[in-house]
């Protein structure tokens, strides 16, 4: 722009017949410019060139517009986004390894919980001299009375309680559907008494 300023200021102001309204110094030159950059009113402007100096000054505003509006001030935004659009990638990208090393975290912590865990119940499974955890609980179990709650193993993961279970499922859903047959065919045959019966069908309806 400051290069076109002073041909600008030369080539349409310098001289006393030349446009001293646009271009008669360096900062008017420099707004001039300005108004052809932003392309809002830059008409205004040519037609002050044609009228006072010649019409090939059109080249000079066609050159200077251009460069400047069509190439470095999209340029300049390109710039402007692509600075915008990395910083946002390297934030994100920032915030994701910080959430990964919070899981990492609490993942290390629950391993180290579990294994301090293990490590407890070996120790005491050999300082008692039992077999297994089952014979560590054989005596608490037997303790018992018959009216307090007994610690079941793995109840869920036993196969016998899962086919049991699912076997009850299977009971429950075949109940289901005869006591649903068993409320058509009563419907049905309420329906046939109601219409072999037309006194019990007004009656009914009273």
């Amino acid at each position: 722009m400051f290069l076109f300023a002073v041909m600008g200021f030369y080539f349409f102001g310098y001289d006393e017949t030349g446009d001293k309204k646009n271009w008669r110094n360096l900062g008017q030159s420099m707004l001039s410019l300005f108004t052809l950059v932003t392309v809002d009113g830059w008409t205004d402007i040519q037609d002050s060139l044609d009228e006072k100096i010649s019409p090939y000054t059109r080249f000079f505003t066609t050159a200077f517009i251009f460069l400047g509006h069509f190439i470095f001030t999209n340029l300049f935004i390109a710039v402007v986004i692509s600075n915008i659009h990395t910083t946002t990638s390297r934030f994100e990208e920032e915030r994701r390894q910080e959430r990964i090393a919070v899981l990492e975290e609490k993942k290390h912590y629950l391993r180290k919980r579990q294994h301090d865990e293990v490590v407890k119940l070996m120790e005491k499974q050999k300082a008692g001299h039992y077999a297994n955890f089952a014979d560590m609980t054989k005596g608490f179990r037997e303790s018992l009375r018959h009216d307090e709650i007994v610690c079941a193993t793995d109840v869920s993961a036993n196969v016998q309680w899962i086919e049991t279970f699912l076997t009850s499922l299977d009971h429950h859903e075949n109940s289901m559907y005869r006591c649903q047959m068993l409320h058509f065919e009563i419907a049905n045959t309420l329906k046939a008494l109601m219409t072999s019966h037309p006194t019990m069908s007004h009656q009914t309806s009273i």
